[in-house]
C-alpha cells in the first residue's frame, strides 16, 4: 500500500506541474484536467485514510498533501462558478501545489500511530478549520497575483480575493482558539508564546488588518493588496517556513512537523 501511495503522490507532483503549465499556455479543456487531477488526489487521501484508520494529516508528508488538495479544490470551485477566463492565478496556485507535494516527497511517508498529544478530538477540531482557512487564503493570493501581473481592471478578482478571505478569517480564528484549547489539555496552558503560536497570531493580525482595510475607501486598493500578499507570506511561514527557521536557530517548540 505504501508503494502505491508514494507512486500516486509522485504522479500528482507531475500532474500539478502540468496543470500549472496548462494554465500558462491556455490549453483547451484545462478545467477538466484540473478536476481529474483533484479526483485522483481525493483517491490518494481516501487510500491513506483507509490504510491508517484515522484522518491522514498528522505528519508533514500528509499535511502537504492536504494543503495541495484543499488549495486546488478551492481554486477550481471559484474558477468553475466564477466563469472567468483566468491564467496567472492558475499558474501560481498549481505551481505552489506542485512545489508543496514535491517537498512532501522528501519527508517520511511511513504510517505511524498518533502520539498521545495528537490522539484527541482536538486534533480534527483544530487542524481541519486551520487547513480550510489556508486553502481559502492561498486561493485569495492567487487571484491577487492575477491582478498584479495583468493589472486588469477586473472587479471580480477583488471580489474573489475579498470573499475568500472573509470566509477564511473565521476559520483561522476558530483554528487559533481551538489550538489554545488543545494546548490547555496537552500542556496545561492556553497560550505559552511558543514561536509557532506567535507566528499564527501574526497571521491572524495581518488578515484582520486586511478586512478592516478592504472596507475602507481610503485603504481598499493598494494597502489591502499589500496586506493580502503579506498575509499569504505570513501564512506560509507559519505553516512551512517556521519549521526551517526553528531548526536553523535551534528554537524550542512543541509544534514542529516531522
Amino acid at each position: 500500500m505504501l508503494a502505491i501511495d508514494q507512486g500516486i503522490y509522485t504522479a500528482l507532483v507531475i500532474l500539478y506541474g502540468l496543470l500549472a503549465l496548462s494554465f500558462l499556455v491556455r490549453r483547451h479543456g484545462v478545467p477538466y484536467f484540473g478536476w481529474a487531477v483533484l479526483l485522483l488526489h481525493t483517491g490518494l487521501i481516501a487510500l491513506r485514510w483507509v490504510e491508517m484508520g484515522r484522518t491522514p494529516f498528522a505528519s508533514l508528508y500528509e499535511c502537504l498533501s492536504l494543503f495541495a488538495w484543499s488549495g486546488g479544490l478551492t481554486y477550481m470551485m471559484v474558477h468553475r462558478f466564477g466563469k472567468e477566463r483566468l491564467r496567472w492565478s492558475g499558474v501560481v496556485l498549481f505551481a505552489l501545489m506542485a512545489a508543496a507535494m514535491g517537498y512532501g516527497l522528501t519527508k517520511d511517508p511511513t504510517v505511524r500511530p498518533l502520539s498521545p498529544a495528537l490522539d484527541t478530538f482536538w486534533f480534527e477540531v483544530h487542524v481541519i478549520p486551520a487547513f480550510a482557512s489556508y486553502a481559502l487564503f492561498v486561493a485569495a493570493f492567487a487571484f491577487e497575483f492575477e491582478f498584479l501581473v495583468t493589472r486588469a481592471r477586473n472587479a471580480r478578482l477583488d471580489y474573489f480575493s475579498r470573499t475568500l478571505i472573509l470566509f477564511g478569517f473565521p476559520l483561522l480564528s476558530f483554528g487559533v482558539f481551538s489550538g489554545a484549547g488543545w494546548a490547555e489539555e496537552a500542556w496545561g496552558t492556553y497560550w505559552s508564546w511558543d514561536p509557532k503560536e506567535t507566528a499564527s497570531l501574526v497571521t491572524w493580525c495581518v488578515y484582520a488588518a486586511y478586512i478592516h482595510a478592504s472596507r475602507s475607501p481610503r485603504f481598499a486598493r493598494a494597502p489591502s493588496r499589500v496586506l493580502n500578499v503579506l498575509g499569504f507570506v505570513s501564512m506560509m511561514f507559519t505553516f512551512l517556513g517556521f519549521n526551517l527557521v526553528a531548526k536553523l536557530l535551534g528554537l524550542p517548540t512543541a509544534h514542529a512537523y516531522t
